[in-house]
């Protein structure tokens, strides 16, 4: 059965989309905005989404092994230790975490004609 196959493939394989994604959410994580096609755009938006869901879970946490446990998901999708560093750090000064996340992930990609994705 197909079930829960409905990724972009980028016309890469499975490595390669999954490395190019991890460099993507680390790039957009550092520098706060990337210039990218719309499809990779759209791939990396359900990818950056989770990883910051996770940041804003390990926020919430009251037990540090708990937050220990999240980051080091986070890290293992992203795989780069100062941009989980920096979304950490971010995650847990901001005041309204739940709006500072959502708007961040959608309006911070940009496609390479210069116009924003039209999100749902």
């Amino acid at each position: 059965m197909r079930h829960n196959k409905h990724h972009a493939s980028l016309g890469v394989s499975v490595e390669h989309r999954r490395a190019m994604l991890s460099n993507m959410a680390a790039s957009l994580i550092t520098h706060g905005r990337i210039e990218t096609t719309l499809t990779k755009a759209k791939a990396l938006r359900p990818f950056i989404e989770k990883v910051i869901t996770k940041a804003k879970q390990a926020a919430a946490k009251s037990e540090k092994k708990d937050a220990i446990h999240l980051r080091r998901l986070a890290l293992s999708d992203v795989r780069d230790e100062t941009a989980i560093t920096k979304l950490l750090t971010r995650r847990t000064r901001s005041s309204s975490i739940a709006t500072a996340a959502t708007r961040g992930s959608t309006s911070l990609v940009s496609s390479a004609s210069g116009m924003p994705p039209k999100w749902p």
